[in-house]
């Protein structure tokens, strides 16, 4: 958890969203008073459902393209958190269309 110039709270995690054979991952913040509830909340692995909008590079329109600490390329999506849904964990709480209800 982070406080910005202008003094707003904002928490920031990482989630992964795969389908098995691909990952893709997914920066996300989540801005006001819900922070710092989510700042308490959050454990590494737990699964959550999150809703929000993308927020793409400013000069290509795409994820942000960074350089790793091996010297290869990576890139990230980043994702303004408008709800983050805390699920149950473990693999029989997905449905058969994948949707986690």
């Amino acid at each position: 958890m982070r406080y910005t110039q202008l003094g707003k709270v904002v928490v920031s995690f990482s989630v992964a969203a795969s389908n098995g054979k691909d990952t893709t991952w997914f920066e996300v913040s989540v801005w006001g008073d819900s922070a710092e509830n989510h700042k308490r909340f959050l454990r590494k692995g737990s699964p959550v459902l999150v809703k929000g909008y993308l927020r793409a590079d400013k000069d290509t329109g795409g994820p942000y393209v960074y350089e790793k600490k091996d010297g290869s390329c990576g890139a990230k999506f980043e994702v303004n958190a408008l709800v983050v849904r805390y699920l149950p964990d473990g693999k029989n709480d997905v449905s058969d269309d994948g949707v986690p209800f």
